[in-house]
C-alpha cells in the first residue's frame, strides 16, 4: 500500500530548509501509520 502526505502553509516562516512545523506534522503522520 502507499500513502501520501501533502502539507501547505497559511504562514510564511523564515526557515531556509526544513519548517519545523512541518516536520513535527510530518513525523506524527507517520507515527499514526
Amino acid at each position: 500500500k502507499k500513502v501520501g502526505f501533502s502539507y501547505v502553509m497559511n504562514k510564511m516562516g523564515a526557515h531556509l530548509s526544513i519548517d519545523p512545523r512541518a516536520k513535527v506534522l510530518r513525523d506524527a503522520f507517520y507515527q499514526c501509520l
